[in-house]
């Protein structure tokens, strides 16, 4: 595939009984083969996605990965994983409508060029009821090290191999901004949309 093409990564998450779907773009920087979108699928999987699981409750399931070319026209057919993972902490989570935001900046300064994703799943360990907000160690590295990873590129780990950098997409343009930055909020949040390709 042509470097600069632009994919879609939609997560699909499911925990009591409710659909979330977090939503991610990547531009395709370097290396690229037939099979670009299962290579960005597994490298999600394998790189990405641990630094968001670290962060919830074994009650949420990660158990759809679908990855598709959506910039240049034509889109390409879908690649899925399925059957992905669970969070990696024991315990009840939060209600199902609270998130932890962490929020994603591109080049240029403007509400065009913000977004988030929406954690749906902390641990109610993680919940403090004195301040209302989420809360950690001083020594828990597991809210920064997801913020990092928002906003650094996804490498297949071989020779030669695919490179991703995560940006900002928009559907009505279709043009896209790098991710320069991203940090992480306290304050829980609802979680405004769950339709797939939108986000959570």
């Amino acid at each position: 595939m042509p470097i600069g093409d632009v994919y879609r990564v939609a997560d699909e998450q499911r925990m009591q009984g409710q659909l979330i779907v977090n939503t991610h773009h990547y531009v395709l920087a370097g290396g690229a083969d037939e099979d670009t979108a299962e290579t960005l699928a597994l490298t999600f999987r394998n790189v990405f996605l641990p630094f968001m699981r670290a962060l919830q409750s074994d009650q949420l399931s990660h158990q759809k990965i679908v990855v598709q070319k959506i910039f240049p026209l034509p889109v390409r057919a879908a690649f899925e994983l399925v059957n992905v993972a669970d969070g990696a902490n024991a315990g009840f989570p939060v209600n199902i409508t609270v998130a932890m935001v962490f929020k994603r900046k591109g080049a240029l300064a403007n509400r065009k060029n913000l977004g988030r994703i929406y954690l749906a799943g902390l641990p109610i360990d993680n919940y403090d009821q004195d301040t209302g907000k989420f809360a950690f160690d001083n020594s828990d590295v597991r809210p920064a090290a997801l913020a990092g990873a928002l906003d650094t590129q996804l490498a297949e780990g071989i020779p030669g191999g695919a490179v991703f950098e995560p940006a900002l997409f928009n559907r009505l343009t279709g043009l896209t901004t790098l991710i320069e930055s991203a940090s992480f909020d306290l304050t829980p949040r609802n979680q405004r949309r769950r339709q797939l390709g939108i986000g959570a």
